[in-house]
């Protein structure tokens, strides 16, 4: 089995970006915005993974980025690499 480090799957991620479909209408929290169902969205990750507030220091190779007192301190959603959820990389759900 390989093992790629969390800091080479954040420079090169397996896919620029992920697709969802809405299953339900949704209203975003604070606003008048509502998505309806069957509305396509594309999440960045890519995007996401080069974001300098949630990765300084973007093109600098450093495992330490991923320790558990660093991935503490930023939200759950912001490293993507498989997906998340019920639709994540199947090899993932162990």
């Amino acid at each position: 089995m390989f093992f790629f480090p969390p800091e080479s799957i954040r420079k090169y991620p397996p896919l620029s970006f992920l697709e969802r479909v809405y299953q339900t209408d949704c209203k975003f929290e604070g606003t008048d915005i509502v998505v309806g169902k069957g509305t396509v969205d594309y999440i960045p990750v890519h995007a996401i993974h080069y974001d300098q507030e949630i990765f300084p220091d973007l093109e600098k190779f450093d495992p330490e980025k991923f320790n558990a007192d660093t991935k503490r301190n930023r939200s759950h959603f912001a490293y993507l690499p498989f997906g998340e959820g019920p639709r994540q990389c199947i090899a993932k759900r162990r």
